[in-house]
């Protein structure tokens, strides 16, 4: 993975009160392999913090870790608060949440608009 993909990933996955302006570094407890960036964890729900650029690349360990909570019985929860900008793939990542019973949180108006739209849209 190029260093600027491992930086949309960091960007995109975030822990509550950890400076996210810092890179990570190799010493960081947050940090994952090459395949994994850091998530935000709880027990119940378990919430997912995503901030910055959602694309499918930088979901894809969200999805993981969103799974292996559901097979544990945990809520999910994603806290959108810190999201600026995301593709249709991310979209569509968020629709399959909610479809599962995923809450969404601190979701930025323009989210809630383009769920809402497409929402709407496949009903007619």
């Amino acid at each position: 993975m190029a260093a600027e993909s491992k930086h949309d990933v960091a960007q995109a996955l975030s822990l509550p009160g950890r400076d996210s302006s810092r890179p990570l570094s190799p010493q960081d407890p947050a940090q994952g392999s090459d395949n994994t960036a850091p998530l935000s964890i709880s027990a119940d729900p378990f919430t997912l913090a995503l901030q910055g650029s959602l694309n499918a690349r930088a979901l894809r360990e969200a999805g993981r870790r969103i799974k292996d909570a559901r097979r544990e019985g945990k809520r999910v929860a994603l806290d959108l608060g810190e999201v600026t900008l995301m593709d249709r793939a991310a979209l569509r990542f968020l629709l399959e949440q909610l479809k599962q019973g995923a809450e969404l949180t601190n979701c930025p108006a323009y989210i809630t608009h383009w769920i809402s739209r497409e929402t709407h849209e496949s009903r007619t």
